[in-house]
């Protein structure tokens, strides 16, 4: 029987770039999906830029952006129609080198990451497949599953399964792990339509606070619009399958006879986490291990963040430069995240969805004098945590946990690019000069080849060129990552896989003490003694 080395549970979005972060690093992985075809009516709306950066590594950025709407900007209208809140557009530069927050059509991204596992030949995809039985061992798995067409049974085996299916997850209830309930259980109403004819709606979104009736609004792309609309006290679910009823529900924010209503569904909002994320060879992913809230366009992110997480964990396990122990930490840097991440978006969720009045009146009055002491600009992204457990530095340097900004930048040949296309998939040692490039003693050389780091000296837009013989040297064009040196007090950082900062340094002996301190973490199992020389200069 063929064997993979990983073996995905659902094709949808989380799934699909899982399946492509590990197989662009030589993995050979299977996909298992029910479905015969993508599900065509949009559903996620909302992304963020670590969301488009791991796009990015993914390979689909460029062709999903300019699907894209970049987010303008969101008001909170009150019970009076007065504004409350107001969240700004990020004024750039980008720090992670795309918009921060945009809107998009769900079946265009799934197509367009379809298209790319289809270009990777370590990649098998079975559709019409559905998961029936999981059986593991000290070595692997083994799961079973049916056609959907003709009934068919067949056995496939990895070293690894990993759940992406769903919040209905097959393999989270078959291994019988259940889910920690954090107390939010509401029904909404999900509208998408396109307009027949020209209507004045906002370009921004808005967040309708009014007890009658709590609703969201949201501008999506190539001319889509969304409202979400909560399902009051004295109404039923099933009422909104009435088309009547649903255009009652739209007649005060919108001229309804303008609508081309292209889907409509009521959604139970939850907010639940799974009691464990590893079970052995067995790691859950996206809505398989946790359900969000929709009020900050953060549950497709957390699962695009499980998937970069868990992906580098894998590929560094597979290839003995870390020990398995690696994986354990998947969880524990997930979890504390998601947990901040559902504990906010619920808090939002429970201000926009008041029904009492006097109470509504009062969150009013309370957050137009927040809004008008609160520094500007108000940015989304603010909101979402920094990592803060797991494979960081145990001194918790300035910059651990942060996420490596993304500037554009120059390289020796004078070509211009994102920072990211320039870098390996693995760890990276980036300093703000050739000297600290130095730095590195025997031992902790040792360390770092054994881990495959590599090595980059990253100059400011107004340093004068220099060369390095131990890594190559770009030199950015706006400053974003001398900005962050500055911040944070340092001349080096240890970038992970996945662009978080596992620390920083500023002196020999900082630096130092991290290597020590991430090989220990990684213990690596394979040796890989390969040192690197350049003498380039940036121009």
């Amino acid at each position: 029987m063929k064997r993979w080395d990983v073996l995905i549970s659902g094709y949808g979005p989380v799934g699909a770039t899982l399946a492509i972060l590990l197989g662009q690093q030589g993995l050979r992985v299977l996909i298992l999906e029910q479905s015969s075809t993508v599900f065509d009516k949009p559903r996620a709306i909302g992304m963020d830029h670590e969301a488009m950066r791991v796009m990015q590594e993914c390979g689909i950025a460029e062709a999903l952006v300019e699907k894209t709407r970049p987010f303008r900007g969101a008001q909170w209208i009150g019970v009076d129609g007065q504004v409350i809140e107001e969240i700004d557009p990020h004024p750039g530069p980008f720090p992670l080198g795309w918009a921060p927050n945009f809107t998009f059509i769900q079946p265009q991204l799934e197509t367009l990451l379809r298209e790319r596992v289809s270009q990777l030949d370590t990649i098998d995809v079975r559709l019409g497949w559905k998961l029936t039985e999981v059986e593991q061992s000290d070595t692997g798995v083994e799961v079973r599953a049916s056609n959907v067409a003709s009934n068919d049974i067949m056995s496939f085996e990895a070293d690894y399964l990993l759940a992406c299916d769903g919040a209905g997850s097959t393999v989270r209830t078959k291994l019988g792990i259940g889910v920690e309930d954090h107390v939010f259980d509401e029904w909404w109403m999900v509208v998408d339509a396109f307009l027949k004819r020209p209507v004045a709606l906002p370009e921004t979104g808005r967040q309708f606070c009014n007890p009658q009736r709590p609703t969201s609004y949201i501008p999506g792309p190539q001319g889509t619009y969304r409202w979400e609309l909560k399902v009051m006290p004295h109404e039923q679910a099933e009422d909104f399958k009435q088309p009547e009823n649903i255009l009652r529900a739209l007649a005060p924010f919108v001229e309804t006879d303008a609508l081309d209503i292209c889907r409509s569904a009521v959604y139970r909002f939850h907010a639940l986490i799974a009691k464990e994320w590893r079970r052995g060879k067995v790691l859950l992913v996206g809505d398989a291990a946790h359900q969000t809230p929709p009020f900050m366009g953060q549950g497709l992110c957390s699962g695009i963040r499980d998937a970069v997480n868990l992906a580098w964990k894998l590929r560094m396990v597979h290839q003995g430069l870390a020990s398995s122990a690696l994986l354990d930490a998947y969880e524990a840097e997930r979890r504390p995240h998601v947990t901040t991440l559902i504990t906010r978006t619920k808090a939002i969720g429970e201000q926009i969805g008041e029904l009492d009045v006097a109470r509504a009146r009062e969150r009013d009055a309370r957050m137009v004098q927040e809004m008008a002491e609160a520094p500007r600009p108000r940015l989304r992204q603010s909101l979402i945590p920094l990592l803060d457990s797991g494979v960081l530095d145990p001194q918790r340097s300035p910059a651990s946990g942060h996420l490596l900004v993304q500037p554009t930048v120059r390289n020796a040949q004078g070509a211009l690019s994102l920072l990211d296309d320039q870098l390996a998939n693995g760890f990276l040692l980036i300093t703000t000069t050739p000297q600290a490039q130095a730095w590195l003693g025997p031992e902790e050389l040792r360390h770092w080849n054994e881990i495959g780091g590599e090595r980059l000296v990253l100059l400011g837009s107004t340093q004068a060129p220099l060369a390095c013989e131990l890594s190559p040297v770009l030199r950015e064009t706006a400053s974003l990552f001398q900005r962050m040196a500055l911040e944070h007090g340092f001349e080096a950082v240890i970038v992970r896989p996945d662009r978080t900062v596992f620390g920083s340094a500023v002196t020999r002996e900082d630096l130092c003490r991290l290597l020590r301190a991430l090989h220990a973490q990684l213990q690596p199992t394979h040796h890989n003694s390969q040192t690197k020389h350049y003498n380039e200069e940036v121009q």
